[in-house]
């Protein structure tokens, strides 16, 4: 299924048909009995599409009625500040709880519900890598992991007893964690991981923590996955 608004130079989308995916998404989950909310698109903030991207539900699988819960809003790219207060905004007004976070975060794009345990993907710097282009300006910044590595301690303790696991990826360039590794089954039991985007360090922890559960990706699968 693709985004209606994606395309870049190696992958082709059809607007119509991603659409018509995103329909049927909708339906299917409504026809199963689950809450389907539609934010009204904002022309001057199309990265609202990038759901996963505006914070995380704390205790998403408590028996507990939704306005008894917490949202936790992300911490965006400058570039992206207002769609936490269009999201925030939103919530509020359908009795949602929301609260802030300190520090950079890029939402469940990057922590991912495991079982009864997430995963937590997160630069280890905040050093920006820039590389040369023939144009104006003569350099672009790389892409990088954005959630910060010094917010593990916070989510600890908004997440209580749940264990974190804590992976850095192999280099630049990589946007979100979800692009690298992601769950998924009755209990996101399941593991999808392309090993080659982790540190070396990294890579053990997914083979230690996931070796039975995990299904490889190689780098083909990679750019159709990411």
């Amino acid at each position: 299924m693709s985004w209606p608004n994606q395309q870049d130079s190696w992958k082709k989308i059809n607007r119509q048909r991603a659409i018509e995916q995103w329909h049927r998404l909708a339906e299917t989950l409504i026809d199963c009995g689950i809450d389907v909310y539609v934010i009204p698109p904002q022309l001057e903030n199309p990265d609202l599409v990038y759901s996963s991207n505006a914070g995380f539900l704390a205790n998403v699988h408590q028996k507990a009625p939704l306005t008894e819960k917490i949202f936790y809003l992300s911490n965006l790219r400058s570039h992206r500040f207002w769609e936490k207060l269009y999201t925030k905004d939103i919530l509020e007004g359908i009795g949602i709880q929301t609260a802030q976070l300190t520090r950079s975060f890029e939402g469940e794009a990057d922590l991912i519900p495991e079982c009864s345990r997430y995963i937590f993907i997160h630069n280890n710097n905040k050093k920006y890598h820039y590389s040369f282009r023939p144009s104006i300006p003569p350099y672009q910044r790389l892409n990088r992991i954005h959630s910060d590595y010094q917010l593990l301690s916070e989510l600890k303790q908004i997440l209580g007893n749940k264990p974190i696991i804590p992976l850095t990826p192999s280099r630049h360039g990589f946007y979100h964690g979800e692009n690298l590794i992601n769950t998924f089954g009755a209990y996101r039991e399941h593991v999808l991981v392309y090993l080659e985007g982790f540190s070396r360090r990294s890579q053990g922890v997914c083979k230690k923590e996931f070796s039975h559960r995990a299904i490889q990706l190689s780098s083909e699968d990679f750019k159709l996955f990411a």
